[in-house]
């Protein structure tokens, strides 16, 4: 099991041919891992682990932009 906090956002930019593309991004603030595979005695919690650190929200990320090799 884990628990994961942090925020859902949309992003909108013009591919080179001016067509509008939107891409939404889950961006995790927090994640704890409540339990391990195979451990139903409640086991470790997470909890006092450092948060991860939240992604960036703008600049450039590589690649072509464009979308079509995103496999979903």
């Amino acid at each position: 099991k884990v628990y994961i906090e942090g925020k859902i956002q949309t992003r909108k930019w013009q591919d080179q041919n001016g067509n509008d593309k939107y891409t939404t991004e889950i961006v995790a603030r927090e994640m704890k891992m409540l339990d391990s595979r195979g451990d139903s005695g409640g086991g470790s919690t997470g909890f006092g682990e450092p948060p991860i650190p939240e992604a960036p929200t703008e600049g450039n990320f590589g690649g072509s932009g464009t979308g079509d090799d995103v496999p979903f």
